[in-house]
């Protein structure tokens, strides 16, 4: 490596370009319920960072925990997308005709669905009645609140 290439390798960069051509390599092509997952583990990331900070528990560890979370998901959910070929045949006498990469994808976006509303709450923003109460019924289910 010239001394040239050496002042323009940034390790951060490269890392970013082998997770992307990874995802790249697993998905081939971001469906709309990846696009809708995705943007909704951006936006419960910034919401639970609003919500710690309201409640004064911001922590490192806390944050690199969920931010291992969320890569699992990602990693659940291109998993799907390797056996979304071979379970659509197992799977073509269904009425029905779901890949598993949409169901994965949806019971997560659900879930973290779920998680904005949860900060949205622990924020004290009004939440409609029945929103309220499916929340309660997900809480006592044992799904303790927190950003």
């Amino acid at each position: 490596m010239s001394a040239h290439q050496q002042a323009q390798f940034d390790p951060t960069f490269e890392w970013f370009r082998i997770i992307a051509v990874t995802a790249a390599a697993i998905w081939g092509v971001f469906t709309p319920i990846d696009q809708i997952l995705f943007s909704l583990i951006v936006l419960d990331t910034i919401s639970g960072l609003l919500a710690a900070g309201h409640i004064g528990s911001i922590s490192s560890a806390i944050g690199y925990i969920k931010a291992r979370k969320k890569a699992m998901i990602l990693v659940i959910l291109g998993a799907a997308h390797i056996v979304d070929p071979y379970t659509a045949s197992l799977l073509g006498a269904l009425p029905v005709q779901v890949s598993t990469s949409s169901a994965v994808g949806a019971f997560f976006a659900i879930n973290e669905l779920i998680s904005i509303i949860e900060n949205a709450d622990i924020l004290e923003v009004p939440i409609p009645p029945f929103l309220r109460a499916a929340l309660e019924r997900v809480r006592s289910n044992g799904n303790p609140p927190g950003p």
